[in-house]
């Protein structure tokens, strides 16, 4: 239902364009119309499809998509009764060179912003020879349309096109107030323009102004306002929506409250009322919740109120802060009778709803001791992983094994490691401070225990509404060279549009000239970041992304590629595939990744990167690469909302039970569980060492094979002495002898008990709490390969 519901908000958001394109004689049918590419994983991307056997490119004027055809649902041709032709109009610039040639490669761009004469200053730099030569031009806009703006050089030859919403607004609306005011089908033409810009409020006063200029029209404009005033309208609705899924529902109440929604249809404005009683109703049926869990614990017996006030109260403040984000963990307290129509007892619901808050709504219990008990071990979890004395860890280690150890004293049993995994997995994040500032507010954080000389430090971005109840996505943001707080400014405000956190770590040293230089020190400081940040704030593991433009696309092609494991996905701006990215391509089957990068890169970056890429996605991987047209090695900033709408449409898979990487950096240790504690001499040479394609690096390998029905593992591994395998119950069954063989050996048969200290250790360190593991078992010392 809510696929049909988008795709008729898409309907509509492409219907009523049209409508007031007719009404304002502006509606004809060009040859070609775009296709829909509807993608299996729900993504969408708009453009005229080409087809080159399995790999389908996708092309919208601005840029081309490739993307390989078995990750597509559908291609949808665009109804001739969607089309519409676009208004452009071509503007009268000075010009002094007026021919010339193209370069064929644009690096070190720089652009001063444009002016009210719709100019600007150019500065890059190609290559004459083996030497860089800078140039300058200056430039100028000379067609504007609702999509794209066209320019060209003045005193140099270009010809260059950017997203419209790339310009001011009030440049374009400074340039379209050249046309003749006194020319009616020019006048038309601005605010159909405005109309298909989406440029709503523009395209009323517009019309307004139409409608005194020219009374015959009035009874037109009348119609077309109206179409105006539904678009607006429904966007509203849209946002709305969109602010209630990423976690920012007062925001949607706000906007729904003081939307003006006078002039639009009946229809539209009914849509506003039901939509603001709809939230404004989930919000009050949460507070009726609220006030019955407290009517549960008064009336439950004394020793039970007693014993689970605490948490009662912690839940009611839940409620009462992030209703929306508490209510549906609390769902099996709300049934007030069971399936046969008998009522449930107070201390029963009371107790289901307190439970299911701790582990999980289908592992919710009835009995109130069982429920003191699941508390109880939460809290010393908790206390566990926040503790840095040793000591006080082990006091707590014993604590929680107290009830958790068979006859011999052995140790917990598989059950109740669950139990905990469970636990751990609806924990909140065990340094959360109650002290957030408002959303767009940085801060800047020092990771927790460092070990390094320079302390690693991160700064990090809240999107608005922030709570420590609700589990965000994140993106990793690595930064060009201009120091982390460039990277908030750069990804921060479509990461708060899409509540995402944005975490920018300072991962280059700062004593020496900005550089990404491939060396385990950047990738410690990367993952360091990402480590201390889960154990602060509410982040999904599973959705976890890096990104990173023009230095930082550099460094994100390498790290992403080295650590498959950690990311939900990789993008990667204008960034070049170098060193080792020529060995842990082969990744790119476990980590998604969309490559972005201008056409006018230099010849041999935009063959290397595209071929990189192609080969990528022949191989049926999640790969997507979008070229853009008459664009050198520059930050593509408008590429910002398609990289958002990619990520949100993925997460990771935590735990993969066959797979083959490659390592050749001691940073590069651990995939999947499997730790590489002692790398063979040479295998990871210094990063000064590495040539520029990698030719010369001698890896260590690992292929892995995962027999879950035979309680084995297969590695064949090269390139190491000693390895650690943690053992993770996707992969095991802790109840029967696991077999561990490698490279043809058996090193390992025998039964392994879970170990409670290896599964908190890893959480404390690592702060992942979806990929859990239950043991530890380290092989080597004899070379295993």
């Amino acid at each position: 239902m809510d696929r049909i519901r988008r795709r008729y908000r898409r309907f509509l958001d492409r219907a009523l364009p049209i409508v007031a394109m007719a009404a304002l004689g502006g509606w004809t049918l060009p040859e070609a119309g775009a296709d829909q590419v509807v993608l299996k994983n729900g993504g969408l991307i708009r453009g005229i499809v080409e087809r080159d056997n399995a790999i389908v490119t996708v092309y919208d004027g601005l840029k081309r998509t490739v993307i390989r055809q078995t990750k597509i649902e559908q291609i949808s041709p665009e109804p001739p009764t969607a089309r519409q032709e676009l208004e452009r109009f071509s503007l009268v610039q000075p010009i002094e060179v007026h021919g010339g040639e193209m370069p064929s490669h644009a690096l070190r761009i720089r652009t001063a912003p444009w002016d009210e004469f719709g100019q600007r200053l150019f500065e890059f730099s190609k290559y004459t020879g083996r030497s860089l030569r800078a140039e300058r031009m200056k430039q100028a806009i000379n067609e504007i349309g609702p999509d794209i703006v066209k320019f060209r050089g003045i005193d140099g030859f270009w010809l260059g096109q950017i997203a419209t919403d790339e310009v001011p607004r009030d440049v374009i609306l400074g340039l379209l107030d050249r046309v003749d005011p006194t020319n009616k089908n020019e006048r038309l033409r601005v605010a159909r323009f405005l109309i298909q810009a989406r440029w709503y409020d523009e395209a009323l006063a517009e019309l307004d102004r139409l409608d005194s200029s020219f009374p015959e029209l009035s009874s037109t404009i009348a119609n077309v306002r109206l179409t105006v005033r539904d678009l607006q309208t429904q966007r509203a609705l849209d946002e709305a929506n969109r602010l209630v899924t990423v976690g920012q529902p007062r925001a949607a109440e706000a906007l729904l409250t003081t939307f003006d929604s006078e002039g639009a249809s009946i229809t539209l404005r009914d849509e506003i009322s039901k939509a603001l009683r709809e939230l404004q109703a989930s919000q009050e049926s949460h507070r009726v919740f609220a006030s019955d869990l407290r009517s549960l614990l008064d009336n439950a017996p004394e020793s039970i109120s007693r014993d689970l006030r605490s948490e009662t109260f912690e839940i009611l403040q839940a409620l009462a802060d992030v209703p929306d984000a508490a209510a549906p963990r609390l769902s099996p307290g709300r049934a007030v009778t069971e399936a046969d129509g008998s009522p449930i007892p107070p201390e029963v619901r009371l107790s289901r709803a307190l439970s299911s808050w701790v582990v999980g709504a289908e592992y919710a219990v009835d009995d109130p001791s069982d429920v003191r008990d699941l508390w109880q071990t939460r809290a010393s979890i908790l206390d566990y992983l926040s503790s840095t004395d040793p000591s006080e860890r082990d006091r707590l280690l014993a604590e929680l094994l107290g009830g958790s150890t068979d006859d011999e004293g052995n140790g917990p049993e598989p059950a109740d490691l669950e139990r905990i995994s469970r636990i751990i997995r609806h924990l909140p994040p065990p340094f959360a401070s109650g002290d957030v500032p408002a959303g767009g507010v940085p801060l800047i954080r020092r990771v927790i225990d460092d070990v390094n000389p320079t302390p690693t430090e991160y700064a990090i971005l809240l999107p608005p509404e922030y709570h420590p109840l609700r589990s965000y996505p994140a993106v990793v943001a690595l930064h060009d060279g201009r120091g982390a707080r460039s990277a908030l400014d750069w990804w921060g405000p479509e990461a708060a549009r899409n509540g995402f956190v944005v975490i920018a770590p300072e991962y280059m040293a700062p004593s020496e000239s900005p550089d990404y230089r491939y060396s385990p020190d950047e990738h410690a400081a990367v993952l360091l970041s990402l480590r201390d940040a889960r154990k602060r704030f509410s982040i999904d593991p599973d959705r976890i992304f890096l990104g990173g433009s023009m230095l930082g696309g550099n460094a994100a092609w390498d790290i992403g590629l080295a650590h498959p494991d950690v990311f939900a996905g990789v993008a990667t701006l204008s960034g070049i595939p170098a060193k080792h990215v020529a060995r842990t391509r082969a990744h790119g089957a476990y980590v998604p990744m969309l490559i972005v990068i201008g056409d006018l890169a230099t010849a041999s970056t935009d063959s290397l990167v595209f071929d990189l890429a192609k080969s990528m996605i022949s191989k049926t991987w999640d790969v997507t690469y979008v070229e853009y047209l008459k664009r050198g090695l520059e930050p593509l900033p408008e590429e910002l909302p398609a990289v958002f709408d990619w990520m949100k449409h993925r997460t990771r898979e935590t735990h993969r039970k066959d797979f083959e990487v490659v390592a050749s950096r001691s940073s590069d240790d651990r995939y999947y569980g499997l730790v590489i504690r002692d790398f063979l001499p040479g295998r990871t040479p210094a990063p000064e060492a590495v040539d520029p394609l990698g030719t010369k690096l001698d890896p260590a390998t690992i292929t892995c094979k995962t027999s879950t029905l035979s309680n084995l593992m297969a590695l064949t591994v090269s390139g190491m002495n000693a390895i650690d395998i943690w053992l993770a119950p996707e992969y095991f069954d802790f109840n029967e002898r696991i077999q561990i063989r490698i490279n043809g050996k058996r090193l390992f048969y025998d039964r392994v008990k879970p170990d409670l200290r290896a599964l908190l250790e890893d959480v404390r360190i690592r702060g992942d709490r979806t990929q859990l593991y239950w043991a530890k078992l380290p092989l080597g010392g004899k070379r295993p390969g």
